[in-house]
């Protein structure tokens, strides 16, 4: 059997007209992208993610790397803490429909 690995779509602007125009069932993508997506064009709808959603990495120095993570990782517990990170969301991922 021959694996043809040739893409299907050049990029997401290509997938979303061949979902929206019945070409598509649909199509995948990471998820804060397309919660984004969704909450801005009223032609789109989204499943519930299947996957760990906030499931993110970053770029570390590798000078020091475990310092950074830990001043990261504070940030981040704090930020979440605060309420800041949901604040966030719902502001910019928020349907506005």
């Amino acid at each position: 059997m021959v694996r043809d690995e040739t893409p299907r779509v050049k990029n997401t602007t290509h997938a979303i007209a061949k979902v929206t125009q019945d070409e598509y069932l649909a199509f995948i993508m990471e998820y804060a992208s397309a919660k984004y997506l969704v909450s801005s064009s009223c032609d789109l709808v989204m499943t519930k993610p299947f996957a760990n959603h906030a499931a993110y990495g970053f770029a570390l120095n590798k000078k020091n790397p475990g310092k950074t993570n830990r001043l990261l990782t504070e940030l981040l517990l704090s930020l979440h803490g605060k309420g800041l990170l949901q604040e966030r969301e719902e502001r910019w991922w928020k349907t506005k429909r």
